[in-house]
């Protein structure tokens, strides 16, 4: 098994299995996303998986809110595979940019 590490603004926020996903029809490897901002230009969160391609998306970052999702959201609808692989740490962070709170700083481990 693979692992995707996950980063916002160059801090580690969590660790989680890689999975293969769908693109239509076709399955696909795991892949290293790059989340670009189209206002800044600024790549402000990765999931990395060691040795895989890149795909790069973009997506507005925290200091450029678009109104469509909460500005620095991870959210990536179309990747099913990819969000349902999510650790927790992870959706505790998009739950939080959903609910306008304030943003988890660090993974949590289970007891």
């Amino acid at each position: 098994m693979k692992e995707r590490f996950y980063f916002v603004r160059g801090q580690h926020i969590a660790t989680g299995e890689a999975v293969w996903v769908y693109n239509h029809t076709e399955l696909n490897p795991p892949r290293s996303y790059a989340y670009c901002c189209p206002h800044c230009g600024e790549v402000w969160a990765q999931a990395v998986v060691e040795r895989a391609k890149w795909l790069f998306l973009t997506s507005p970052c925290e200091r450029c809110p678009n109104g469509l999702y909460p500005a620095g959201s991870l959210w990536l609808p179309f990747h099913v595979e990819y969000m349902e692989s999510w650790p927790l740490a992870v959706w505790q962070r998009e739950a939080a940019l959903w609910l306008n709170r304030d943003v988890p700083k660090t993974e949590r481990k289970a007891a």
